[in-house]
């Protein structure tokens, strides 16, 4: 008994059900939270600095206390805009990973139907249906 002929449109149709293959590049996306994580070590260095010139030695008054609090008061905030910066590299890492893992669960099961196809059928279905493998 022969194997039954699968037709590229039946293979097309197999390879629709699997859904189209998650898009983006894990590895980019990961050097860009390390820019991020960059940019915020230099910002935190800057800060420091800034920090080292709220107060104003041999200068008294009410301009030294406001010196002194808009100072304080902008430091807190590169701060604050600093965390920022980490909290968005560390959302963009986290991204990267769910992103590759959908990426090795897709392929997974791509290559299981694939398999089950003869020949280059499934890469055939895959190039009909304008998908690449992520």
């Amino acid at each position: 008994m022969s194997a039954p002929t699968i037709t590229l449109s039946q293979a097309v149709s197999l390879m629709r059900a699997l859904g189209s293959p998650p898009v983006g590049n894990p590895g980019a996306i990961r050097e860009h939270a390390a820019a991020l994580r960059r940019a915020a070590d230099v910002l935190d260095g800057a800060a420091g600095q800034l920090g080292s010139c709220v107060h104003v030695g041999g200068y008294l008054g009410p301009v030294a206390r406001r010196h002194e609090a808009t100072t304080d008061h902008e430091t807190r905030m590169l701060h604050e805009r600093i965390a920022r910066l980490r909290q968005l590299a560390a959302r963009l890492d986290g991204e990267a990973n769910a992103l590759e893992a959908r990426q090795n669960t897709w392929r997974s099961r791509f290559a299981g139907k694939a398999a089950a196809l003869p020949g280059n059928l499934g890469h055939q279905a895959l190039n009909y249906l304008g998908w690449r493998l992520p």
